[in-house]
């Protein structure tokens, strides 16, 4: 992103580069030096800077979104040897600005109230009827500048959709607003349906487990004790594998034979 502010007397283009992470990263401050350099360097080509002309200043931002508080270097000063003055002297000093969204507890977050932080709450775990007023927030933030409106829009359909499984779940929304009275509207009926998910996911898992111990004992009641990669095969199969090799018990002749392939 390339912004224009004034200062002093002139005006100046500050670019911001911007990463964004899900899981802390030791070596992000190579990957920011070599992003940095990439860029100057296409500025220097499609820009056609000469001799004596000044590269803009770059703004490095990470946006840190995982779980637990980023813990490694910020500069990469800190990640070079340094045996001795001489080398220490030409080693690069270059930091990122971190964003740490974990490190920003709720109750901050509601007193700063802008689109970002509201934002930042809804990233974290809450109740479904929490979300929809944190959305209804969001909307009475950015209504007033519809591009802004609809890229927050787009965010909090993806963040809310991965959290109800259900990629298409405000498809029928045009603004945040109506993602928020989606929410309370048919807060019930999604309670229910992951209540009912989930039991059957339970069932289904149990009655795996099941099979997968008769299946074993089959085994080895006709082939003896099993290695390893037996216990390894059983716990990664399907119904439909386990349900196959049961019946494939009856004819093989050797404990290869039962996991050949169809």
């Amino acid at each position: 992103m390339v912004w224009k502010v004034r200062w002093g007397s002139q005006e100046l283009y500050v670019y911001l580069l911007i990463e964004f992470q899900s899981e802390a990263d030791y070596f992000m401050p190579v990957r920011i030096m070599t992003y940095i350099g990439l860029l100057y360097q296409d500025l220097i080509k499609s820009q056609h800077l000469k001799t004596h002309d000044k590269l803009p200043p770059v703004m490095p931002i990470v946006l840190h979104r995982g779980q637990k508080a980023w813990k490694y270097p910020l500069n990469i000063n800190e990640l070079i040897s340094k045996p001795n003055e001489i080398l220490a002297h030409y080693c690069p000093n270059l930091s990122f600005f971190l964003i740490d969204e974990c490190q920003y507890p709720q109750e901050t977050l509601m007193q700063i109230d802008n689109a970002l932080a509201t934002l930042f709450q809804l990233e974290q775990p809450s109740e479904i009827l929490v979300k929809a007023k944190q959305v209804a927030r969001l909307f009475l933030l950015v209504k007033h500048a519809p591009v802004l409106e609809r890229v927050f829009r787009v965010w909090v359909d993806h963040i809310l959709a991965m959290r109800l499984e259900n990629p298409d779940a405000f498809k029928a929304a045009t603004n945040l607003e109506e993602i928020a009275i989606m929410l309370e509207e048919c807060v019930d009926s999604w309670v229910t349906q992951w209540r009912n998910e989930g039991e059957e996911k339970g069932l289904q898992k149990g009655r795996q487990e099941g099979e997968v111990l008769v299946l074993k004992k089959l085994l080895r009641k006709r082939f003896g004790n099993l290695p390893s990669w037996v216990d390894d095969k059983l716990r990664k199969a399907c119904a439909d594998e386990l349900e196959f090799w049961v019946e494939a018990i009856l004819d093989a002749k050797t404990l290869d034979e039962v996991f050949l392939p169809r």
